[in-house]
């Protein structure tokens, strides 16, 4: 078994596996793994700004991602006003399709952190509208 490992890792050097290649593999295997379609198009809709960030960085294989390559991918999204969740949801994709890479020996190991999200402070209901709430209520019933 320890042979294969190494085996494995010798010829994922030597591949040089492209990003897109290894997110067909990451496809399939959430397909073999019977995730539900939502959870795939979830994948497919959210990692196309890392793809598109990655291209303006012209990097294809996943030997040039790195830590530092991710953090900049955090601000690069922070630089286009997205809100703090919204930037979480597309790292938490990006972190699943990352890891399967660092699983997989073609990306080196390190952690990916969601950014810390501030919560909204939601404005209180008046009691003009607590009132109307309350009066549709006893209308319905």
């Amino acid at each position: 078994m320890k042979r294969e490992k190494k085996l494995k890792r010798f010829v994922a050097q030597e591949e040089e596996k492209d990003i897109r290649e290894l997110y067909e593999d990451f496809q399939l295997q959430n397909r073999i793994k019977n995730l539900s379609e939502m959870t795939i198009r979830f994948y497919n809709q959210n990692l196309v700004h890392l793809f598109h960030f990655l291209d303006e960085c012209i990097v294809n294989k996943c030997s040039g991602i790195d830590k530092k390559i991710v953090d900049d991918y955090i601000l690069w999204l922070k630089d286009k006003n997205l809100k703090d969740t919204t930037i979480n949801t597309y790292l938490r994709a990006a972190r699943a399709l990352l890891y399967y890479g660092m699983k997989e020996d073609y990306i080196s190991k390190y952690e990916i952190n969601l950014i810390k999200a501030d919560k909204e402070q939601k404005e209180p209901y008046s009691e003009v509208e607590i009132k109307k709430l309350i009066k549709r209520i006893n209308f319905i019933n």
